[in-house]
């Protein structure tokens, strides 16, 4: 089977990170400011690092996306409450890193 239909058929495991929240990787050659202006209006900002780097969460939908330098990745949580850890586990790397 072509990895395309496997992609599109959704029987694969997803990838999740230390948290439990699926990860979807992607790119985009808008730089931060502009992908936000265009993929991101239900979005808030969650933690802006700097001009190249932020943090941006959708209550609404559980998930969590940042950018960094074109790379996207999307976090989507299961529960209020995973989104919470991960949200506290996100501060504390950039407290402990910034």
């Amino acid at each position: 089977m072509e990895i395309k239909n496997i992609i599109d058929s959704g029987n694969y495991i997803r990838e999740k990170n230390e948290n439990g929240l699926i990860l979807v990787r992607s790119c985009s050659s808008l730089d931060c400011h502009q992908y936000a202006s265009v993929y991101l209006k239900d979005y808030k900002s969650l933690l802006l690092i700097n001009s190249y780097f932020e943090y941006f969460i959708n209550r609404n939908t559980r998930q969590i996306i940042y950018y960094c330098e074109g790379d996207v990745v999307t976090l989507t949580a299961n529960s209020d409450e995973q989104l919470n850890v991960e949200v506290e586990s996100i501060q504390q790397w950039v407290k402990n890193n910034y």
